[in-house]
């Protein structure tokens, strides 16, 4: 599950656009609309910390460009059974490690990455940080994926670049399909991931930054960050574009879930935004599940 925010605003307000999408919609005026509605409709989320419903920039012609409110309801907290405060105090020492700055050095897409077993079977996200894209209340959440053939690569996202992964994200409010480009060949658990109608330039940041492996080399379970957490809180950095844990079965293992919660904070991460997905009761109908 991604993922993904982006770094984009309307294409009026040039102030808050990143700079590679101002070049693209030079090259390309089409993608003003295209992004324009893409952020309207909450598939992308500006750079700015402090964006509200109430935001407004305005443009040469008077007119002003609303930007989304943020999904997040509410600062809420995950419940760990044990040792939640430490954690925390975890989480701030591992980022005051380097300098007391965020990103923390030891969140990175991982090596050695097997993109074909990572694809190979669905992905149900146990916790997750509330995002964008996916709707409150996060129930029944589950993510799938497969790899483009040519003739899917042709048809659905011409302007991706690179292996393309196609993302079926579904919960019972809500499914989305999105599209994933793995822009650096030697970093597969590095992808650039949007809609499928939008050009890889805007795509969002979706890292693989860790996977649990069983004996026999499948993967287990796995933590995703929407790229580089650059904020920091009191319990270690953060991201607001996402940060994921994802398992083979519906519930991971509360041994395997805690030692999921050390990594992330082992790597310098906070667990603050945490939120338990509730997998009870769902039938997965429409979600296209791969055993």
């Amino acid at each position: 599950s991604s993922h993904f925010g982006s770094s984009v605003c309307l294409a009026p307000c040039v102030q808050l656009v990143s700079q590679p999408l101002l070049e693209a919609m030079a090259q390309r005026p089409c993608l003003v609309g295209l992004v324009q509605a893409a952020l309207l409709l909450g598939w992308l989320s500006p750079p700015f910390a402090e964006a509200s419903a109430s935001s407004v920039c305005p443009n040469p012609s008077g007119t002003t460009c609303a930007l989304p409110p943020r999904a997040f309801a509410g600062e809420v907290l995950t419940l760990l059974q044990h040792g939640q405060k430490k954690l925390e105090s975890r989480g701030a020492n591992a980022a005051a490690e380097h300098g007391g700055r965020c990103p923390p050095e030891k969140v990175q897409p991982v090596s050695n990455f097997n993109i074909t077993e990572y694809v190979r079977a669905s992905w149900y996200i146990v916790e997750q940080q509330p995002v964008q894209f996916q709707p409150l209340p996060l129930e029944c959440v589950v993510a799938t994926y497969n790899i483009a053939t040519d003739e899917e690569r042709i048809g659905k996202v011409p302007s991706f670049d690179g292996d393309i992964v196609l993302v079926n994200n579904y919960q019972l409010n809500s499914q989305a399909d999105l599209c994933g480009s793995v822009v650096e060949p030697e970093r597969p658990s590095a992808l650039k991931v949007a809609p499928c109608f939008l050009p890889v330039e805007v795509a969002g940041d979706y890292w693989v930054i860790h996977v649990e492996s069983a004996s026999d080399g499948t993967y287990k379970w796995a933590l995703v960050s929407g790229g580089p957490p650059t904020t920091e809180l009191p319990g270690g950095c953060f991201t607001e574009n996402g940060l994921w844990i994802f398992s083979r079965t519906p519930k991971l293992p509360q041994w395997e879930l805690q030692k999921a919660e050390r990594t992330l904070v082992y790597m310098g991460l906070t667990l603050e935004r945490l939120q338990r997905v509730r997998q009870v009761g769902c039938t997965y109908e429409g979600a296209g599940l791969k055993p």
